[in-house]
């Protein structure tokens, strides 16, 4: 029999379940993605069926964003948006066409952290680089150009402890490996600002608005613990921004949420 099942935050599987001679057998798809995501087999005891399933969506909630992709132009101005997080509105014109990035920069507990990435390897952006002005849908993967924090080769850096050791090495031997920054006031945003000023192109990845040209939710999409943001945690959708400079040098900036973490599995969910 077929059935549908609600996951937090509006993601939905659809459910074929089958029961014969007292084995339960199911298969769980995902419908936005169009992909089946698990089959089992078991006794057919009501309890035994739903712990079960229950601890297969409960694996499954990294679900992704509904969709992503990267708006190229050039920047214009910036507005600062004071809502549930604080915001650096980039205005971008790609091809006569005014798109928004809503970049986050802070929350209000101040649990947020950021990176300003400087010469970055511009071959490795090259086929980003080379796409024209305007809004670009992206796939989920290592080769459409996608952002992911801890997978691309170049966002490649140390996590964890070792990027705690490597602040300490930093400090003391003056060297210049970049290490996640805590915000505490508008660190981040005066970052982002800086690195987009005077810039010749900018790359805003996030996930598009649902209404008029913009994008957001343009910060680390994956690594989340249990609650209301997991079911959109997936991998290569991150967002983010590139500046290409006047001098021709790459640079990125990177947010993410202090209770995110980069050690995830193939669904994006912490490890």
């Amino acid at each position: 029999m077929p059935s549908c099942l609600k996951c937090s935050n509006a993601i939905m599987y659809f459910i074929w379940l089958e029961v014969k001679a007292c084995k339960a057998s199911w298969t769980i798809i995902d419908p936005y993605h169009g992909k089946l995501v698990s089959t089992a087999i078991l006794g057919c005891s009501d309890a035994e069926i739903s712990a079960v399933l229950i601890e297969e969506l409960i694996a499954l909630e990294g679900n992704m964003l509904p969709a992503y992709g990267v708006v190229v132009g050039q920047f214009v101005n910036y507005t600062t948006n004071q809502g549930q997080w604080l915001h650096v509105d980039l205005n971008i014109n790609a091809a006569d066409v005014q798109y928004q990035a809503a970049v986050d920069v802070n929350e209000p507990n101040g649990q947020f952290q950021y990176q300003v990435l400087d010469n970055l390897n511009t071959g490795l952006f090259a086929p980003l680089s080379a796409l024209p002005d305007g809004w670009h849908h992206l796939d989920a993967n290592s080769t459409s150009g996608a952002m992911d924090y801890a997978r691309s080769p170049i966002l490649q850096r140390p996590l964890g402890c070792l990027t705690l050791f490597l602040g300490f090495f930093s400090a003391i031997f003056k060297a210049t490996i970049p290490v996640w920054s805590n915000v505490t006031g508008n660190e981040a945003g005066n970052a982002l600002i800086a690195m987009v000023t005077g810039s010749t192109r900018v790359f805003a990845f996030g996930a598009p608005y649902t209404s008029g040209n913009g994008v957001h939710d343009v910060h680390c999409n994956q690594g989340d613990p249990p609650g209301p943001f997991r079911p959109l945690d997936g991998i290569w959708q991150d967002g983010c921004v590139f500046a290409i400079k006047s001098d021709g040098t790459l640079s990125a900036y990177l947010g993410k949420f202090t209770t995110q973490s980069l050690n995830t599995n193939n669904n994006g969910i912490p490890i």
